[in-house]
């Protein structure tokens, strides 16, 4: 069994400097309404993503709406509570905001206004690619064995 592909396989998934994934974040924009810009980790807007409001207390979306070109979607709550938002794009890429707003039908102000992908996500995206190049080094490996 020769070892070096599969050792080289994780050499080179162990010292790559970044683990590239679909993460999403979100950004609250100040201006009269609440004004939401949604992108993908690298910066890229979520452009025409299509987006469900859900009311505090409520199974059924209250309201949709789509993001523009620069993934900016307007929110205007009408009453106090967590009020979910989920915002997908057309490849299935997506996130979910709980935004908690308060009484003023603001934003409460220790709401976290951004959100992606944290190192410990990071960590086992890195370790299901060394995985799954390592199964499937194995499966070959063992195939040609066996002829």
């Amino acid at each position: 069994m020769k070892l070096k592909p599969v050792l080289t396989a994780l050499l080179v998934c162990f010292f790559s400097s970044a683990v590239h994934a679909h993460g999403t974040k979100y950004e609250i924009l100040k201006s009269r309404d609440l004004r939401i810009k949604a992108s993908f980790d690298a910066g890229e807007p979520m452009a025409g993503a299509d987006v469900l409001i859900f009311a505090p207390d409520t199974m059924k979306p209250e309201r949709k709406t789509t993001s523009d070109n620069d993934g900016v979607f307007v929110f205007t709550p009408d009453k106090p509570g967590i009020w979910i938002l989920q915002v997908r794009d057309k490849a299935g890429h997506g996130m979910r905001i709980n935004l908690d707003i308060d009484s003023s039908l603001s934003v409460s102000v220790n709401q976290e206004m951004k959100a992606g992908t944290t190192l410990l996500q990071k960590l086992v995206m890195a370790f299901c690619v060394v995985v799954g190049f390592l199964g499937t080094a194995l499966y070959f490996m063992g195939k040609r064995e066996n002829r």
